[in-house]
């Protein structure tokens, strides 16, 4: 039973990272490239990566593509037969891990 909602958890954030590539990909196609703001040399602690103000752009598009879909599966009707509920738990799981990551790829 756990191993099925991983799996499903892993199929929801395929779906919502691969649909978030396109995008992104589109708008990089459309959109001139701004180049990312450096921080200053000396606030940047030594063997860390290098931060900038355009960091984790498919994770990011990743999260507001899992928000929008946790807003349609509320707003959808609730005869599922208890599908709706627990794709909404795993909705916001995948939110949560998303955030995480992105918190682990800024700490490391």
């Amino acid at each position: 039973m756990m191993r099925n909602k991983i799996i499903v958890v892993f199929i929801i954030l395929g779906l919502v990272v691969g649909g978030s590539l396109s995008v992104y990909a589109a708008e990089k196609v459309t959109v001139p490239e701004k180049q990312p703001a450096k921080v200053a040399p000396e606030s940047q602690p030594a063997g860390k990566k290098e931060a900038t103000t355009e960091t984790q752009p498919h994770m990011k598009a990743a999260l507001e593509s899992l928000r929008k879909s946790l807003a349609e599966l509320e707003k959808s009707s609730s005869d599922k037969g208890g599908h709706k509920e627990k794709a909404i738990d795993l909705v916001r799981r995948a939110i949560d891990e998303v955030k995480e990551g992105m918190q682990y790829d800024v700490k490391h």
